[in-house]
C-alpha cells in the first residue's frame, strides 16, 4: 500500500531537485551573463578615462577624435549599464521565482510525507487488527477441536446406551419370549 506512495514521494522529490537544478543553473547563466557585462563596461569606462598624450600641433585633431571616442564610449558604457541594470532584475526576478517554487515543492514534499505518515499508521492498525483476528481465528479453531472431541466422546457413548439399550431389548425379548408364546 506504501509502495506506490513511495514512488509517488521519490518522483515528487526527483521533479523539484530537476527544476531547482534548473533554475540554479538560470541563475548562474545570468551572474556569468551579469559579470561579463560589468567587465565590459569597466574596460569601456577605463578606456573613456584614458586621454591618449597628444602633441600640441594635433591637439585639435586629437581633442575632436578624443571628444568622439569618449561620446562612443559613453554610449557604450551607458548600453552596457543599462544591460547589466536589466540583467540584475531579470537575476533578482529568477530567484523571487525559484523562492515562490522552493517554498511550493517544500510544502507539497511536506503534505506527501504527511499522507505517507497516515498511510503508515493505517498500515499499522491494519496489522494489529490482522493479529487480532488471527488470534480470534486460532482461539475459535481450538475451541471448535474442543467441541469436536466433545461431541465424538458424546457419540460414543450414545453408540454404547444404543448397544446397551439394544442388548437390553433382545434380552426383554428373550425372557418375554415364553410367555408370550404360552399366551398363544
Amino acid at each position: 500500500m506504501c509502495a506506490p506512495y513511495n514512488a509517488n514521494n521519490q518522483a515528487t522529490i526527483a521533479l523539484y531537485e530537476s527544476e531547482k537544478f534548473k533554475q540554479d543553473d538560470k541563475i548562474r547563466t545570468l551572474e556569468e551573463k551579469l559579470s561579463k557585462v560589468r567587465e565590459e563596461r569597466d574596460q569601456a569606462q577605463e578606456i573613456a578615462s584614458q586621454r591618449p598624450p597628444s602633441p600640441s600641433s594635433r591637439a585639435r585633431a586629437a581633442v575632436s577624435a578624443a571628444e568622439i571616442d569618449n561620446e562612443t564610449l559613453n554610449a557604450q558604457v551607458k548600453h552596457l549599464q543599462n544591460k547589466v541594470n536589466n540583467l540584475e532584475e531579470e537575476l533578482d526576478e529568477r530567484r523571487a521565482e525559484l523562492d515562490s517554487e522552493a517554498e511550493s515543492w517544500k510544502l507539497k514534499v511536506q503534505q506527501v510525507r504527511d499522507a505517507e505518515k497516515i498511510q503508515v499508521e493505517l498500515v499499522k492498525s491494519l496489522r494489529g487488527e490482522i493479529g487480532d483476528y488471527k488470534t480470534q481465528t486460532n482461539s475459535a479453531k481450538n475451541r471448535i477441536g474442543e467441541l469436536e472431541g466433545a461431541l465424538k466422546e458424546t457419540q460414543a457413548a450414545l453408540e454404547g446406551a444404543r448397544a446397551e439399550i439394544e442388548t437390553l431389548r433382545v434380552e426383554a425379548a428373550v425372557r418375554l419370549l415364553p410367555t408370550i408364546l404360552i399366551v398363544y
